[in-house]
């Protein structure tokens, strides 16, 4: 482990640090801690693997975990998603990583007629990381472009997407550390990667139009809620109002007797029509 590698590390972890900040909405307050001890964490993570030359998987898993508790963490209360779709958008994040990496990193071996030996003992570190890089920017970038219209990710099928994005990420972890260890095959590696990234960014699309539907949906449970409510309202209004009238139309009735008694001088028919209007 060199500077070179500890700050591919450092802008590794700053990239992933605004990805998660684009979808989650983090505390005011707490965003630059959030940046500062989150970036510190995954850098020192992904460096201590590195030199200890850990299986990926375990990257993975400690990369999905230590998300998810900052995004809990730093997360504003007020403004909060659903705690699953923040899980299907750090799993989704590692899987395109991890996809993302090895299938432009080999279409780079594959166009340059290059062995991953050679390329692994000639080519710079830096270029390296840009090549491996290239894709899963361009894929999360994508990806954040229609994140930004869905915001406040609830679908009722929440759980049955973590599975998939779960199933994803293992089959990942798999192929890089299995077949590809076992394998100089550069199309059959580019299409597993290329399936594995077309399922998750697919799956990724599909949560959202299902989040997007489900809240239009509840949108228009209330709307419809809200109307019907405004209906009755309407309505007792219509009828008070009609009540009224007709209380109005007798009272003017029983004043035109009163006034005929008066003028007649009938002064007990007067009182008479007065003691039943106050009996009524």
């Amino acid at each position: 482990m060199n500077w070179m590698d500890l700050g591919i590390n450092l802008v590794e972890s700053i990239l992933f640090a605004w990805l998660i900040s684009r979808f989650v909405d983090i505390d005011k307050e707490k965003k630059i801690y959030f940046y500062i001890v989150y970036c510190l964490v995954i850098t020192l993570e992904t460096s201590a693997l590195n030199f200890f030359t850990f299986y990926d998987g375990l990257y993975s898993f400690l990369f999905v975990l230590i998300s998810y508790s900052f995004l809990v963490l730093f997360e504003d209360k007020q403004n909060q998603n659903n705690r699953f779709s923040n899980l299907i958008y750090i799993i989704n994040l590692d899987t395109m990583l991890s996809a993302g990496n090895e299938l432009f990193f080999l279409l780079s071996y594959f166009l340059l007629g290059l062995s991953p030996n050679i390329v692994y003992t000639t080519l710079p570190i830096l270029i390296g990381f840009i090549l491996s890089r290239f894709f899963f920017l361009i894929i999360m970038i994508t990806i954040h472009k229609f994140t930004s219209k869905y915001k406040k990710l609830n679908s009722s099928h929440t759980v049955y997407f973590v599975f998939i994005f779960a199933l994803i990420s293992v089959i990942t972890v798999l192929n890089e550390n299995v077949l590809y260890q076992g394998t100089d095959h550069f199309i059959l590696l580019i299409n597993i990667n290329l399936l594995l990234c077309s399922i998750s960014f697919v799956s990724y699309y599909l949560f959202c139009k299902s989040s997007y539907d489900n809240f239009q949906l509840t949108e228009n449970r209330i709307l419809t809620t809200q109307l019907q409510n405004i209906q009755a309202v309407t309505q007792e209004f219509k009828e008070k109002e009609k009540t009224i009238r007709t209380m109005k139309h007798d009272l003017k009735n029983q004043l035109i007797a009163i006034d005929g008694y008066l003028k007649t001088g009938d002064i007990e028919k007067c009182r008479e029509q007065i003691q039943n209007d106050l009996s009524m």
